[in-house]
């Protein structure tokens, strides 16, 4: 903004939020004594910083609770999703882009498997007699892994949107092996089954897989994913 008065002329220029403004005066020989007027007074930074950004409460009306989890209700009852932290989630993110591009480590467990292939070799042809399939060990494995799941609920959780859902229902995804290649369905509430139940239910994927006639709701939502050990002579 400029002000002409007579041979004094006042410039102002204020810059938008970084400082205050500043004063020029020019002046020639018959003016001279108007440059001791002084320049009107201006807040200082500080003071427009605090004009401009009020205080707020907000904080203190915030209820307690909101500092703890929130468990949130969907669709399915059996599903409970407890909302996460912004810092937890940024740890997911981080793993799964980990995940992606970096190698992964493998971990090499031996399980003593002689009571168990025992127990087969003992109960196969009456398994076989009572229940029409026969009977595997990936029946097993299925069933341990349900049991396992069931008492460490967070191996059996999953990431929502920005949220950690614990399933009390278990659904493993078993590879099975088809001409176009493997497929991995999955088997709904092992929880529930028996290993007639299971073997049965591997059994019909399979035959179906064969043909191709699966289904992709068959295919999608489980909860654990196991490798299927027919491949070893299981």
């Amino acid at each position: 903004m400029e002000k002409k008065d007579g041979a004094f002329t006042q410039t102002v220029a204020a810059t938008a939020e970084t400082e205050p403004p500043r004063v020029e005066a020019k002046t020639t020989g018959k003016s001279a004594d108007r440059a001791d007027t002084p320049a009107p007074l201006t807040k200082s930074p500080q003071q427009a910083t605090v004009a401009a950004v009020p205080v707020s409460n907000s904080t203190s009306s915030l209820p307690s609770s909101t500092s703890k989890q929130q468990i949130i209700t969907g669709v399915d009852p059996r599903v409970k999703s407890v909302r996460i932290s912004s810092m937890r989630q940024r740890i997911a993110d981080r793993l799964k882009a980990s995940q992606n591009t970096a190698a992964m480590l493998t971990t090499f467990n031996e399980v003593d498997m002689t009571p168990l292939i025992e127990l087969r070799a003992k109960y196969k042809d009456d398994f076989y007699k009572r229940h029409e399939v026969k009977l595997g060990l990936m029946s097993a494995f299925v069933k341990a892994s349900a049991i396992a799941l069931k008492d460490i609920p967070i191996v059996n959780a999953s990431f929502g949107d920005n949220t950690i859902d614990f399933h009390e229902f278990v659904d493993i995804s078993v590879a099975v092996a088809t001409p176009r290649g493997l497929v991995v369905p999955v088997i709904r509430d092992v929880q529930n089954m028996t290993l007639a139940d299971i073997e049965k239910t591997i059994s019909d994927y399979a035959t179906r897989a064969r043909v191709n006639k699966l289904t992709m709701t068959e295919m999608t939502g489980g909860t654990f994913t196991i490798s299927n050990g027919g491949v070893f002579g299981s």
